[in-house]
């Protein structure tokens, strides 16, 4: 009962609440069958859920502010932060590092890549912590765009399969 006088005083009926909430599952819902994910228990469905509301929450609240790019929800949208971390493996670099400076002074305001043709389609590590690799062909790829005109492909697996001192899917530099 008190529930529905907050609802009224905000302008919005119970009813409308309840509708909200069944589209947002509705959502959830083919987010999980677009990202492959099944939850056992409904305990674990309802965790996930309410990790997923809150990643709409912060979704909707980017979106709504500015216009300059638009979020959506991706394969970290059911995850912890803990889990998100240990699915990307970050590592630390543990030696000392010169940092050098960059002169900025005659840069452009911005520029966008894409429109120039020199950025491929987003790639997806899905359970591998290869953010590595994947940093690591892309700037190869833009370096190769940069110098020859045409945009290369290049595939992250070969290098995680071929480099044994940057952890493969446990993270690297």
């Amino acid at each position: 009962m008190m529930l529905g006088k907050v609802a009224a005083m905000l302008g919005f009926s119970v009813h409308e609440h309840k509708e909200m909430r069944h589209e947002l599952h509705q959502k959830f819902q083919a987010h999980m069958i677009a990202e492959g994910l099944s939850f056992g228990t409904k305990e674990e469905y309802m965790f996930r859920f309410g990790i997923f509301q809150q990643k709409e929450a912060e979704i909707n609240e980017w979106n709504n502010k500015q216009d300059s790019f638009r979020l959506g929800h991706n394969m970290f949208s059911t995850m912890t932060p803990e889990e998100a971390k240990k699915m990307l493996g970050a590592r630390l670099e543990t030696a000392d590092v010169e940092v050098a400076q960059l002169d900025d002074s005659n840069l452009a305001d911005s520029v966008d890549w894409r429109t120039k043709g020199a950025v491929n389609p987003v790639k997806n590590q899905a359970r591998c912590g290869s953010c590595w690799a994947f940093g690591a062909t892309a700037v190869t790829e833009a370096a190769h765009f940069y110098a020859t005109g045409t945009l290369l492909s290049l595939s992250e697996q070969e290098v995680v399969s071929c480099d044994h001192t940057s952890y493969g899917c446990n993270g690297g530099w």
